[in-house]
């Protein structure tokens, strides 16, 4: 999938977020983290939150970290949501070596269209395809972050991409 595609854009406005992600926490579901790289400086570190179809809304300050690989520099921050239990039944939605081909929208758009959509979303296989491209191409995984965050913002991500 050419670079220039629409899903890669970055996000308009002066450092808007994003590669926007929503991962579980721990093991035993007490918390989540939600991160997002903000390209220029570090922006606000607090994140709303709320209960699905409930108005009252809710806030957690999170900490922002800074870190520096090769010549880029990225900003993080995450904060853990209260708890709710270990025994809370979940919801998995499985997409399977999406890589970045004319293909790859395909799946994403079924799962975003999808109104049973999991709870959590199940990356398996090859996800950015960067070990076909010279030096592994970075630039892949950061474009893979922004293709995937339209579905990763909206429900925990996990990735396995263990070869077998």
């Amino acid at each position: 999938m050419p670079l220039n595609s629409d899903v890669f854009l970055v996000p308009p406005g002066y450092n808007a977020a994003q590669r926007v992600q929503i991962t579980q926490g721990d093991r035993v579901g007490k918390g989540v983290f939600v991160s997002w790289v903000s390209p220029g400086e570090p922006g606000s570190s607090t994140v709303l939150y709320w209960v699905e179809n409930i108005e009252l809304k809710s806030s957690a300050q999170g900490i922002v970290l800074t870190y520096k690989s090769w010549d880029w520099e990225y900003l993080k921050s995450w904060f853990r949501t209260p708890g709710v239990g270990p025994d809370v039944p979940r919801t998995f939605g499985l997409i399977g070596d999406l890589g970045q081909t004319q293909d790859s929208n395909r799946p994403l758009s079924h799962y975003e269209l999808n109104p049973a959509k999991g709870q959590t979303l199940l990356f398996l296989g090859d996800p950015s395809y960067s070990d076909a491209y010279l030096f592994h191409d970075n630039n892949r995984w950061d474009t893979w972050g922004r293709f995937i965050e339209r579905n990763a913002a909206l429900s925990t991500v996990d990735l396995d991409s263990r070869k077998s």
